[in-house]
């Protein structure tokens, strides 16, 4: 029970980090005049591969199979496309 309160948190920590990789990057491409889709696509994308990393090696340690890479692959563009189309209704 110890163990799986630790990965929480962890998870929590990772979590929190990406969104916050997230935001500061989205905000300085839209600052330097870059469209805001792109900006949000390259930020999500940055923050992606970084919760990837950082959830792989420091909360659940796995070892990383084809089928655990395509799952989160799967996951992620999903994630995209919902980030995509919530950040166009802010601007439209």
């Amino acid at each position: 029970m110890k163990e799986l309160i630790k990965q929480i948190f962890k998870f929590l920590i990772v979590g929190t980090l990406a969104f916050i990789i997230d935001y500061c990057f989205y905000i300085v491409l839209i600052n330097l005049n870059i469209n805001y889709l792109i900006a949000s696509f390259i930020s999500f994308s940055l923050s992606l591969i970084f919760n990837y990393y950082a959830s792989t090696k420091y909360v659940f340690k796995t070892i990383t199979t084809k089928t655990v890479i395509i799952k989160f692959i799967l996951l992620s563009i999903s994630g995209l496309i919902l980030n995509e189309i919530f950040i166009r209704r802010v601007y439209i």
